[in-house]
């Protein structure tokens, strides 16, 4: 498991767009074990909705921690 944070810019006056994509993508994508499969397809027309409201090379993640799953 992961703890992290995902940093981007979103260019001045396109912050409502940014966030109604990341909004509708959120319920699947944010889901703790979507961060496995985030490469999926059917991940794929979020971030091409979301890439216009972006800066480009501003996104970034911070990893805090990483936890070690406990034995089952």
């Amino acid at each position: 498991m992961f703890v992290c944070q995902w940093h981007l810019d979103v260019p001045y006056g396109k912050q409502a767009e940014a966030l109604a994509v990341m909004r509708a993508w959120g319920a699947e994508k944010f889901a703790e074990a979507a961060l496995a499969g985030m490469s999926a397809p059917q991940f794929k027309p979020h971030s091409d909705a979301l890439a216009p409201f972006i800066v480009p090379a501003s996104q970034r993640w911070v990893v805090y921690r990483v936890l070690a799953e406990r034995p089952r």
